[in-house]
């Protein structure tokens, strides 16, 4: 009999240990390796890095695919603004704050596309519109034929620099080129650098 119940405890300790044994074994499968860890890890990494390029390659196709433009004359606020390539001369307008109450709205095609560089110049109302059609039609002013108010709209140009343009143009005939600007007593290399996209002489 007692070695009966040595036998049977024995076996029992047994199974006690082979079932924790199982339970230590299942455990260690189930649970996260540290390899698993550093692979998950890894893939993050590649991922951030993955979503970071892309989101620069989208930030430079971004740059290349917007324009810079001169809106002046009868709108709100003149001045150089960057607009997505494909803009509308309304869409110049707008961001320009609009037209003014004196603006001549249905003269400049609004529906036309905005090329990169371009003057668009709203006339206003009492504004002589042959001319303004003759300095004005491809975006730059023609210097052989602009007035002083014309002139003023050139980047660089204020009423004083305008009437020497004129004065040297009265003496001396029209321009024969657009760098002949730098004869003019007052503008050196520096400022037609600002000026020479704004400007044509035929």
């Amino acid at each position: 009999m007692e070695l009966n119940r040595n036998l049977k405890r024995r076996i029992i300790e047994i199974a006690v240990i082979v079932a924790l044994s199982c339970i230590v074994f299942l455990a260690c499968n189930i649970g996260p390796t540290n390899n698993d860890i550093v692979l998950s890890e890894d893939f993050v990494e590649e991922e951030s890095e993955e979503i970071t390029t892309e989101f620069s390659s989208y930030e430079e196709s971004q740059k290349q695919e917007m324009c810079v433009v001169y809106v002046c004359g009868a709108v709100v606020s003149p001045g150089v603004y960057e607009l997505a390539l494909g803009s509308r001369k309304a869409d110049a307008v707008e961001t320009a704050g609009g037209f003014t109450e004196e603006a001549v709205k249905d003269y400049v095609n609004l529906a036309d596309f905005v090329k990169d560089g371009e003057m668009i110049r709203i006339p206003a109302e009492g504004e002589d519109l042959s001319s303004f059609t003759q300095s004005f039609s491809d975006g730059r002013i023609n210097i052989n034929t602009a007035e002083v108010s014309e002139l003023c709209n050139i980047p660089g140009v204020g009423e004083s620099r305008a009437k020497a343009i004129l004065a040297y143009r009265e003496k001396n005939g029209p321009f024969e080129a657009c760098e002949d600007l730098m004869k003019v007593s007052g503008i050196k290399a520096g400022l037609y650098e600002r000026m020479k996209d704004y400007v044509k002489v035929k």
